[in-house]
């Protein structure tokens, strides 16, 4: 217990700062404002209304299609889930028809919701009739407020006060970096077109544009309906869904609310995972498909139907299709597939029954991964980008690719650096750019001793700690390492953590109930300590770069200041307010990581009038030809790089119309309209 607790008292140690006069302001600040949380209602509040029932709308796709497996539900709460996962795949792919057929109005997104809505009133209605004998057969009997209970209904609590400080963000502009360059900005653009096009080629869009799109394709259906605001929180509905997926997961093979509820808790309460739900970008999103695939194969473990491998590559192909990352999903789920078959392989009866799930596991998952592919080769050449590009032509975004990962995100490869990652990636957010708290490296030699000692007891747990490992392994080896990738292993280990809290007998081995009260404790102490409202002792917590603290913007909440108080964009809002629908803008000044907020489609110049990557730029002998063929009317550059651009053949052809030199120092840019005659 004391070298449990010298342990513990290290990491804090390590990630905390308590004697930060700055950080103890921000959280005075933080607490002085839950009066006002408390009695006054934020701006766009409203627009939750349309979002759920956006989500209520995916939900009777699912249950309808889930009529097709016959699979016995352990309880309505699985089979919720399932429909709502089932569901939102459904929505993706009708989103991508239509898109793909230029027919994004408002209108057709309005009625897909009313048949969605529809089908749900009916669906909902067959589902009722169905359970009416069950719950008379299994009616509940009163319980009293036993700890259990207690302890339940505290999480609850505690679970709220997390849902209410991420909506305060996600009502919020989207202020966060990838989302307003890409993920936001694409379903922007797609909405303004009405459709899906080749945005890597009208506009030279960097490598991020052409990376698995299907969250992107929902929140173009939601930034149609409602706004950047609607598609943040879709976003942050995702969040609370993949919550009631963790507690899906540990009711089915844990048998526990508690336990599910307490996993739940960990990982909503990982400041990484709290800020994902405050902003429009697509790492959350993988969560519930990758948990709900391993579930599944638990599932066919326990009575191997078919249909849970269906299920279980098509939620694995939509996780690709999610976030390239999914390629780990599938391979993990594979191996566990393949080693599932060799360890039955004596026994069975039929052997070879088993092995023909392979073919119907891929088979499932290729299907469900179709649109990712096509929309994958429409804009690159490669189906599979950014993978396997030795086996395609290298595309202008692919080039790109290579030279942004291999220069930017890659970190040498060696065993010790592995050994000591998750040292370095809780105590060092600055460089790994991710706030994940104290509580995964405190518990990491706990649960896996408990996951050794339980792995006979409890079955699922050697299969979740080995997709643990077969995810983590790629993921290392890709040198981009970054916690926020890892959404599906954090909420696999939060079961594993929450199993230490609250199971009794592995704890027998090792001094009882009283060190896993101490233990208890010690990670409720650190959850409160990652709560928003003391995040700010955190070390790194308020660096530019570094995610995991997220954002409120008060003056826009609660005082009715506009969007561009909080956005600080000058340059962009003269765009917006003068130029048409019909303009594009050449960005050599790195609007584009704005540019969510640009109402104007904007032109990769990669940020400076100079050659990059061998690519032409206004500083080329024949920009002007470049710049008419891309139907390009404005160039945007910094102010430090006029006096270039004054000697290039290009200068005579421009004339400029607004600088926004003295508003935003280092950040200075100047606007020049182009003239082809």
């Amino acid at each position: 217990m004391l070298a449990f607790l010298l342990w513990a008292l290290a990491v804090c140690a390590a990630v905390f700062d308590v004697g930060d006069p700055a950080a103890r302001a921000l959280v005075a600040d933080r607490f002085a404002r839950v009066p006002l949380i408390v009695t006054h209602v934020p701006a766009g509040i409203t627009v939750l209304a349309g979002v759920v029932l956006f989500a209520l709308a995916v939900l009777g796709p699912g249950l309808a299609v889930l009529r097709c497996f016959r699979v016995e539900w352990r309880d309505r709460f699985e089979r919720l889930v399932f429909a709502l996962a089932a569901g939102l795949i459904v929505a993706t792919v009708v989103t991508f028809l239509v898109g793909s057929a230029g027919l994004l109005f408002k209108p057709v997104g309005w009625g897909m919701v009313a048949a969605g809505c529809a089908l749900t009133f009916v669906e909902t209605l067959r589902l009722v009739r169905e359970l009416g004998p069950q719950r008379a057969r299994h009616e509940r009997k009163r319980r009293g407020w036993d700890r259990g209970r207690i302890a339940c209904w505290a999480i609850g609590a505690a679970l709220l006060v997390i849902a209410i400080t991420t909506l305060l963000g996600a009502l919020g502009p989207e202020v966060e970096f990838d989302a307003r360059m890409y993920h936001l900005a694409e379903a922007k653009r797609y909405a303004a077109h009405h459709g899906f096009y080749n945005i890597v080629a009208a506009d030279r869009a960097a490598f991020q544009f052409a990376l698995p799109q299907y969250q992107e394709f929902l929140y173009t259906d939601l930034f149609a309906l409602f706004g950047a605001t609607g598609a943040k929180l879709f976003a942050w509905l995702g969040g609370l869904f993949t919550a009631a997926v963790i507690v899906t997961f540990a009711r089915v093979h844990f048998r526990s609310h508690l336990l599910g509820l307490t996993a739940a808790l960990v990982f909503l309460g990982t400041p990484i995972v709290g800020w994902g739900m405050t902003t429009a970008n697509n790492d959350l999103a993988t969560a519930p498909f990758g948990i709900l695939a391993l579930h599944a194969f638990l599932r066919w473990l326990d009575d191997r139907r078919r249909a849970w491998i269906v299920l279980m590559g098509a939620f694995a192909g939509y996780n690709y299709g999610v976030k390239s990352t999914g390629a780990f999903t599938l391979f993990s789920l594979l191996v566990l597939l393949i080693v599932a078959m060799l360890r039955r392989r004596s026994a069975a009866a039929e052997p070879r029954r088993d092995y023909a799930l392979l073919p119907v596991y891929c088979a499932a998952a290729l299907i469900v991964m179709l649109p990712a592919f096509v929309r994958s080769f429409t804009l690159t050449g490669n189906p599979v980008y950014p993978y396997l590009g030795a086996l395609f032509p290298l595309t202008p975004s692919a080039v790109e690719w290579n030279y942004v990962a291999s220069r930017t995100f890659h970190r040498a490869l060696s065993a010790g650096a592995a050994l000591a990652l998750p040292w370095t990636i809780t105590v060092d957010p600055y460089h790994f750019r991710n706030l994940i708290g104290p509580v995964w490296l405190i518990a990491l030699p706990v649960w896996i001793a408990l996951a050794w000692v339980a792995r006979k007891t409890q079955p699922a747990i050697p299969w979740i700690v080995g997709f643990t490992v077969l995810w983590c392994a790629p993921l290392w080896l890709t040198g981009n390492v970054e916690a926020r990738y890892a959404q599906i292993p954090f909420a696999l280990v939060a079961v594993l953590i929450a199993y230490a809290m609250t199971a009794a007998a592995p704890w027998t081995m090792f001094g009882g109930a009283l060190l896993r009260a101490v233990f208890g404790a010690v990670v409720v102490a650190c959850l409160v300590m990652d709560s928003w409202f003391l995040l700010p002792l955190q070390r790194h917590s308020a660096e530019n770069g570094v995610m995991g603290n997220q954002f409120v913007a008060w003056n826009y909440l609660y005082e009715g200041a506009p969007e561009g108080a909080v956005q600080g964009a000058p340059d962009l809002q003269y765009i917006n307010a003068h130029l048409g629908p019909n303009d594009k803008v050449y960005d050599a000044s790195l609007l584009g990581q704005l540019n969510l907020y640009s109402d104007v489609d904007l032109y990769n110049g990669y940020g400076t009038v100079r050659a990059v990557l061998g690519r032409w730029s206004l500083v080329s002998p024949d920009a002007l030809d470049r710049l008419r063929a891309g139907h390009i009317t404005y160039v945007d550059v910094w102010a430090h790089e006029v006096p270039i651009l004054r000697r290039a053949p290009l200068w005579p052809h421009l004339h400029q119309v607004f600088s926004s030199e003295g508003t935003q120092p280092k950040y200075d840019r100047v606007l020049f309209a182009v003239s082809y005659d």
